[in-house]
């Protein structure tokens, strides 16, 4: 298990060639037309210049390659951004949908050059409201109850957690420190936490959380779960460009949702922002945040953005 590196990597990507897209990239940063970020030297955020980078196929996610023997980030924001003339400024015509593409990219770049923990212990509310999102969405398909309901939302914190490490399996000094975690960030009691994911292995991607789910649940409602099931109730949780495409992704690659997270909390320290404020997974952030704490979370994560190395 391991925090992926790029969202091409993930499972539920697994089909995608990233090869032809790659070499394009490679192609416009020898010629010079690929150029760092002025925020974040290490991410390259394409946008709709005139002149450059049109060869450039679209994409929706954060790609990783290794270039002149560095790790390259790179986002591709042209959708968001127009420029009518070789003489005219470019203008970002979708701010809201901008901020997002760049802080994954921003994300992205921590997870790779920093140690991938530094964002998982960022913030309490990243992993309680992941938990809370996924269980809440299989709830309401399945109609379960609040014992499932439960060990559905320990099972979506731990396998967030294992997002974020390396190994396969927990000695007993790390399953100790994962259960307090999981306790202090979505209060519940740590006795309710251990029987839970007491003989459980790190859970390495969104099939094999589906398939933990259905082992510990053991319930003839949860069956019916698996990763085409999953996607099908959480695609109509977020809106906007590429929306169901990133919310896929955000299953398995924490800087993604991380940025969702950011936009949400955002929305709800300035309120006349708030364009993704009734999304479900905005509402349930604001549940766990309330009315009030929202300036000190976006600050939280605002700095996260920010590699040390």
């Amino acid at each position: 298990m391991s925090i992926f590196r790029s969202p091409y990597d993930t499972a539920i990507n697994q089909g995608f060639d990233q090869h032809p897209l790659i070499g394009t990239l490679k192609v416009s940063l020898a010629a010079r037309n690929l150029v760092p970020s002025e925020e974040n030297e290490r991410l390259y955020v394409l946008t709709n210049d005139y002149h450059t980078n049109k060869e450039i196929p679209s994409f929706e996610h954060p790609i990783v390659f290794t270039y002149d023997q560095r790790e390259i980030v790179a986002v591709d924001a042209r959708v968001f951004c127009r420029q009518a003339s070789p003489l005219d400024p470019l203008k970002i015509v979708n701010q809201a949908e901008y901020d997002i593409c760049v802080a994954r990219g921003d994300y992205t770049v921590r997870a790779i050059y920093d140690k991938p923990k530094a964002l998982l212990l960022v913030n309490s509310l990243p992993l309680a409201a992941f938990s809370s999102w996924v269980a809440g969405a299989l709830t309401s398909k399945l109609s379960l109850d609040m014992n499932d309901e439960k060990k559905i939302r320990i099972l979506a914190a731990f396998y967030y957690v294992s997002l974020f490490n390396s190994q396969e399996k927990l000695n007993e000094q790390e399953r100790h420190t994962v259960i307090g975690m999981i306790s202090r960030f979505t209060r519940i009691s740590a006795d309710q936490i251990v029987p839970v994911i007491a003989d459980l292995d790190y859970i390495k991607d969104v099939n094999d959380f589906c398939r933990v789910v259905r082992d510990v649940t053991d319930s003839v409602r949860t069956r019916s779960i698996n990763g085409t099931l999953l996607l099908s109730v959480v695609t109509n949780t977020w809106y906007g460009v590429h929306a169901k495409k990133i919310v896929a992704v955000a299953l398995e690659h924490p800087p993604t949702w991380l940025a969702l997270v950011l936009a949400c909390v955002k929305g709800l320290a300035k309120p006349s922002s708030a364009i993704y404020r009734l999304t479900p997974i905005s509402k349930n952030v604001e549940r766990i945040v309330g009315k009030n704490g929202a300036g000190q979370i976006v600050q939280a994560l605002e700095a996260a953005r920010i590699t040390d190395i």
